[in-house]
């Protein structure tokens, strides 16, 4: 109201309390807290952000546990892996058939992963819009991880080792479009690490 002559904002979110293993909050007098810095130090600053608001239930306090950052981290380098994994398959794509996709060379494999990633915005537009960012990252997880990788990835491979040039340009155009989209998806979360790799992918 000072600076603006407005109201700043609308709507407060209140976070759980982080509490250690014992149930019992964290303080500098019980020792029980670790530092922050130390943590970042470690695993980095995404993979602690990540992993807190991955273990954070709406309205409920957090039990910390260091795993949680640590699958932070290992979430983090899986990003950075499926991003040099498109870059490796972009090699053996010549550059000027590189493009748009052609919705007529659509695999049945592509049209699920879009599938899945369309169905994956929806949730999570739901999911922020109140206030659920731990199944935000639930969301994200589960079709980054398990979804785009675990299967997309894999049955994609075959494809990038046949003759055929312009599948190939297709599904590295399906994978650019979902891994852009998931780039972005996960800016809010892990902004490090997406800002280098959105850079470094062109």
């Amino acid at each position: 109201y000072e600076y603006c002559g407005e109201m700043p904002f609308r709507n407060v979110y209140f976070t759980g309390i982080i509490r250690d293993k014992q149930g019992r909050k964290m303080s500098k007098s019980l020792g029980n807290s670790p530092d922050p810095l130390d943590l970042i130090a470690k695993y980095g600053a995404d993979a602690l952000r990540f992993g807190v608001m991955r273990s954070a239930p709406l309205g409920q306090d957090i039990l910390f546990d260091e795993q949680a950052v640590e699958l932070g981290r290992n979430f983090c380098n899986k990003l950075w892996n499926a991003c040099r994994f498109r870059g490796m398959m972009a090699e053996g794509v010549e550059a000027e058939v590189q493009g748009e996709i052609d919705p007529a060379r659509l695999t049945a494999d592509d049209r699920w992963i879009l599938l899945r990633l369309d169905q994956a915005v929806r949730e999570l537009n739901t999911a922020f819009a109140e206030y659920r960012f731990s199944d935000a990252t639930a969301t994200l997880y589960r079709v980054f991880w398990s979804e785009y990788c675990d299967w997309y990835v894999e049955a994609s491979k075959a494809a990038f080792q046949g003759d055929d040039a312009a599948l190939k340009a297709n599904k590295l155009a399906v994978i650019d479009f979902v891994l852009s989209h998931l780039l972005r998806l996960f800016h809010p979360f892990l902004p490090f690490i997406t800002e280098e790799l959105w850079h470094g992918m062109g």
